[in-house]
């Protein structure tokens, strides 16, 4: 792998070698992306985060740490992480749970409940998700019918102008959440976006990384780093979490 790493590097054109570079200190684990989320912000004042696939709260418990005088705006859709998100930040004022998904456009939509919460989605798993995910993480035990609502029309029944920080972690649906914020990515209202990003198929119209990647250069949007990133036993890089910044 290295032979090759190092093949890679020296036909790569000038301005892709760092890009490899960064891909592969990424996948090692190498950065903290709440300490990155924190330098990159320095200068800022971080009022507003909107924590979008917020399952019990473990990210809104960092986030607070990090950012303690921010607002959290905590969306969970399953009403039994909804309840321990609500339960775990009781009399906490800044972080605000929200029962409502987000995507694209608002309304009710089906919301497939897996063996683990943490899988739950809009989308329905592809039929050979066992190939990338142990099955028994993502097999779907029940559908529901979910609330939805879009990041713009959220920020303008809540008086939003500027976003600091959006983090999304909504198992494939992250790129038609993106589609129902346009408004705000075309004035440059949101400073940082934190999301998951995946490289294989585990949700049926889910967008892969590229698709992300694509979408947000259109609003001058570049990435940061990748962070997290879980590879199958053949090194094939199949999840994880990535920084874009304007």
């Amino acid at each position: 792998m290295d032979t090759l790493r190092a093949g890679l590097v020296r036909h790569m054109p000038d301005w892709s070698k760092p890009v490899l570079r960064r891909m592969v200190a990424a996948c090692r684990g190498s950065r903290d992306a709440f300490r990155d989320q924190q330098m990159l912000l320095s200068g800022t004042r971080v009022q507003t985060i909107l924590d979008i696939g917020a399952h019990i709260g473990e990210t809104a418990v960092r986030y607070s740490s990090a950012f303690p005088e921010s607002t959290i705006y905590s969306f969970e859709p399953f009403p039994e992480s909804f309840q321990e998100l609500r339960r775990r930040f009781k009399g906490n004022g800044l972080v605000k749970p929200i029962q409502l998904a987000i995507s694209n456009k608002a309304g009710r939509r089906k919301f497939y409940v897996n063996q683990a919460s943490g899988t739950n989605s809009l989308l329905p798993t592809v039929d050979d998700v066992g190939y990338w995910v142990t099955p028994d993480l993502v097999t779907n035990i029940a559908t529901i019918e979910v609330a939805v609502t879009t990041i713009d029309d959220f920020c303008k029944q809540e008086i939003i102008d500027e976003i600091q920080i959006l983090k999304m972690d909504i198992q494939g649906g992250e790129l038609r959440a993106l589609e129902g914020a346009t408004e705000k990515l075309r004035q440059g209202s949101v400073s940082l976006i934190y999301t998951e990003i995946l490289f294989v198929p585990i949700y049926e119209g889910q967008a892969l990384f590229y698709e992300i990647c694509n979408f947000l250069s259109g609003y001058g949007y570049t990435l940061f780093n990748m962070y997290n990133c879980c590879c199958s036993r053949k090194g094939q890089v199949k999840w994880g979490d990535a920084i874009f910044i304007r």
